[in-house]
């Protein structure tokens, strides 16, 4: 399967060697989108939005292969972890799709400033090999989780309806290629947070407002759908989302049937969607909520 990867934050005169030499080294790896960034300049909402509309063109060419149904391929961001708050924007941004792999930024900041590029370029591979060692194994163990266990993981509850519970799990698998997790250990990890996650007597979750995100049988057709591009109020992210769950490509018809915890009442009236906007249902017992919180 091939890794769509995207690069963020590098300056304009490494970014492209940089890209050029990562795909050399490793075949099944494809840099698609890349955007330079002074390192003097943090991370902005517009650079950000900017390399999000590259990541778009380049996924919408690539899923055109396969318009319907799960997509081929992995979706990762190579980013210099900058100081301050940048990798939290990043994480806002790009931390629901894309598996993230942060880069160095001292080495980078000190051998540019005395002209060392061959050397800064050579920093630069060597810590993305290491990373990208961890991220292989992290994108693995998600992989299974969106696909095999898709019915029972805490991995694939959308962020905004199903609310804060779900960011520990963000934030967990994340964090993990920028620690250099052991892979045995993160599975476990994200095993141990499953089980903290609030659950009915049936084992389903238990998300904010009382709801519980059931899933259907596997042996179930799914009836959830993905949006399209360009449909509607939706986004390049309604669409991404819809597709990619931390760098993993998942059924695109998967859904949550959701109904209170307590049975016999209305689910409520208002939901968040995926382009922002909030949804009215009225008078209905249960609601269909997607992974990126697409609401039938």
């Amino acid at each position: 399967m091939t890794v769509l990867a995207a690069i963020a934050g590098l300056p304009q005169e490494v970014v492209g060697p940089f890209a050029e030499q990562l795909t050399a080294e490793h075949r099944k790896l494809r840099v698609f989108a890349k955007l330079p960034l002074s390192l003097a300049a943090p991370y902005s909402a517009a650079y950000l939005d900017e390399l999000y509309c590259q990541v778009a063109e380049g996924l919408r060419t690539a899923s055109e292969a396969k318009p319907i149904g799960r997509w081929e391929l992995s979706f990762v961001l190579f980013f210099l972890n900058k100081p301050g708050d940048g990798a939290d924007l990043v994480l806002e941004q790009f931390g629901l799709e894309a598996l993230l792999i942060p880069l160095e930024a001292n080495s980078v900041a000190q051998l540019l400033a005395s002209q060392r590029l061959t050397r800064c370029l050579d920093a630069l591979l060597a810590d993305a090999r290491r990373r990208l060692v961890t991220a292989r194994g992290v994108l693995g163990v998600v992989e299974r989780e969106v696909t095999n266990r898709e019915n029972r993981t805490c991995v694939l509850l959308p962020l905004a309806n199903f609310g804060s519970a779900f960011d520990e799990v963000r934030r967990y698998i994340q964090a993990a290629v920028h620690r250099g997790a052991n892979v045995d250990m993160f599975e476990r990890g994200l095993k141990e947070i499953h089980r903290r996650l609030l659950k009915n007597g049936e084992g389903y979750f238990i998300g904010q407002n009382g709801l519980v995100y059931k899933t259907p049988p596997k042996a179930r057709a799914r009836h959830g759908v993905a949006p399209s591009w360009g449909l509607g109020d939706h986004t390049n992210r309604c669409v991404i989302r819809g597709h990619l769950r931390f760098g993993a490509a998942f059924n695109p018809n998967f859904h949550y049937d959701c109904h209170l915890w307590r049975k016999g009442g209305n689910v409520g009236t208002r939901f968040p969607t995926c382009h922002g906007t909030e949804t009215i249902k009225q008078g209905r017992s249960h609601v269909n909520i997607a992974p990126n919180d697409n609401i039938r």
